[in-house]
C-alpha cells in the first residue's frame, strides 16, 4: 500500500496536559480545545489530504514538557481529522500508532506533527 507523509508544524506552546487538567473550569479546557481544533482544521484544510484508511502520528517537540505531556495535542489532532472528514474514525481501526520524540534540533515552543498515511484507492 502507498503510504505518505504530511507535516504539521505548530510554532508556538500548547497546553500540555498538567495546563489541561491543573483545576480548570470545563469551560476553559473547552475553549482551549475549541481554538486549536480550529487551527489544526485550517491547516488539514490546505494540506490535500486524500481519504484516509489508516494513519500514523509521529510528534517531533521542543516545548520543555516531558513527552506524556504531550498528548492532548495529538488527541485535538486527531478530533481534527475526523471533523475535517479526511477519516472516518480515530479510532484502533483507523489509527493504528503514535510515537512522541524530544527533538532538540527544533527551535524552542516547536512541535511537527507527522502524519502518516494509507489513502483509500478509489479508482482501480
Amino acid at each position: 500500500m502507498i503510504q505518505r507523509l504530511v507535516r504539521f508544524k505548530v510554532e508556538e506552546k500548547y497546553p500540555s496536559l498538567n495546563q489541561w487538567y491543573s483545576g480548570k473550569h470545563w469551560g476553559s479546557r473547552n475553549s482551549m480545545k475549541k481554538r486549536w481544533l480550529n487551527l489544526f482544521k485550517g491547516m488539514i484544510a490546505v494540506a490535500d489530504i486524500d481519504e484516509i484508511a489508516s494513519f500514523e502520528i509521529v510528534l517531533q517537540f521542543n516545548t520543555g514538557y516531558d513527552v506524556d505531556n504531550n498528548i492532548p495535542i495529538v488527541k485535538v489532532f486527531s478530533d481534527a481529522l475526523v471533523e475535517s472528514g479526511v477519516v472516518d474514525n480515530d479510532n484502533k481501526k483507523f489509527w493504528k500508532d503514535l510515537s512522541i520524540h524530544y527533538d532538540d534540533t527544533l527551535p524552542k515552543n516547536t512541535a511537527i506533527i507527522n502524519l502518516y498515511y494509507t489513502p483509500i484507492i478509489t479508482d482501480l
